[in-house]
C-alpha cells in the first residue's frame, strides 16, 4: 500500500496513551512482577508466557468483588477448548457491574420513535433490586432460566441484572423476531423454567406512538401488548414443544 493509506487515522498523544487504563495495568503489573513493558507486544507476550501470574493481575486491579477466588488461577491450560480460568471462584456478575450506586449515567437509550431514556447507576441498581425481589418471591434461585420476551430497551439489562443477581440464567429475544422465530433459540437456551413478559408499561414508555395510535395491524408483536390473550396463545403455541 502506499505511504498515505497505509497510516493509522488517529494516534493517540504520549499524553492521552499515559492515562489509559491499559497504560495504569501495565504499570501495576510490572511494579508487582518487576517487569517492564514497553508496548502492547510486550504485555501480550507475558500474557501468553505467564498467564497465572497477567491473569491474577487482572483480576485484582480490576477489582473483581467475589465471595472467594480461589488458590487455581488456571487449570489445564494447554487445552483447547478445556482451559478453566478461576475454577473455584466464586462471584456474582450483577454485584460487580452494580459496584456503582451514584447519579451518573449507566444507560442510555434512545428508540426507534426518538424517545429518549437515562438511567443513573443508582436508578438502575433500584430498578434491578425491585425486580429481583419479584423473581424472588416467585421461586426464581441458583440454577434456574429466565427467558425475557421483549425489546432491546433499558429493561432487558434491567431483567439480566436482576436474574443474574439471584444466580439464575438469563435469555432474552426481541418481539421482532416474532413468536415463531424466538421459540426455537429460546427453547434451546432457556429451557424451560420461567417466561417473563414485558410489562405494557414498559412497552409503551419505548414505543408510545406504536402502542397508543395503534399503527400496526392488530397481530402484529407490538399489537400483542393490545391483545394479551393472542399473545399468550401465541408464547403458549411456541413453546409447546418443551412441555
Amino acid at each position: 500500500m502506499d505511504g498515505a493509506r497505509d497510516q493509522p487515522l488517529w494516534r493517540p498523544s504520549p499524553e492521552q496513551a499515559a492515562a489509559t487504563n491499559l497504560a495504569h495495568f501495565m504499570d501495576e503489573a510490572g511494579k508487582r512482577w518487576n517487569k517492564r513493558f514497553s508496548g502492547m507486544a510486550e504485555l501480550h507476550r507475558w500474557s501468553v508466557e505467564a498467564p497465572e501470574e497477567f491473569w491474577r493481575s487482572v483480576w485484582d486491579w480490576g477489582g473483581v468483588i467475589s465471595e472467594t477466588q480461589g488458590q487455581t488461577v488456571l487449570r489445564d491450560g494447554d487445552k483447547m477448548p478445556g482451559a478453566q480460568f478461576f475454577p473455584e471462584a466464586r462471584l456474582n456478575y450483577a454485584e460487580n457491574l452494580l459496584r456503582k450506586r451514584d447519579p451518573t449515567d449507566a444507560l442510555v437509550f434512545r428508540g426507534e420513535d426518538k424517545v429518549k431514556r437515562r438511567l443513573s447507576w443508582a436508578q438502575l441498581y433500584d430498578q434491578v433490586s425491585l425486580l429481583a425481589q419479584a423473581m424472588k418471591a416467585d421461586g426464581i434461585g441458583p440454577g434456574d432460566r429466565v427467558a425475557g420476551y421483549l425489546p432491546n430497551m433499558p429493561e432487558a439489562v434491567i431483567g439480566m441484572l436482576a436474574a443474574s443477581s439471584l444466580g439464575a440464567v438469563w435469555s432474552s429475544c426481541s418481539p421482532d423476531f416474532g413468536v415463531k422465530g424466538v421459540s426455537v433459540p429460546v427453547a434451546v437456551s432457556a429451557f424451560p423454567d420461567e417466561l417473563y413478559q414485558c410489562p405494557r408499561n414498559w412497552a409503551e414508555s419505548a414505543y408510545p406512538k406504536l402502542i397508543h395510535y395503534n399503527k400496526l395491524p392488530k397481530g402484529g408483536h407490538f399489537a400483542a401488548w393490545e391483545q394479551p390473550k393472542l399473545f399468550s396463545e401465541e408464547v403458549r403455541a411456541g413453546f409447546r414443544s418443551l412441555r
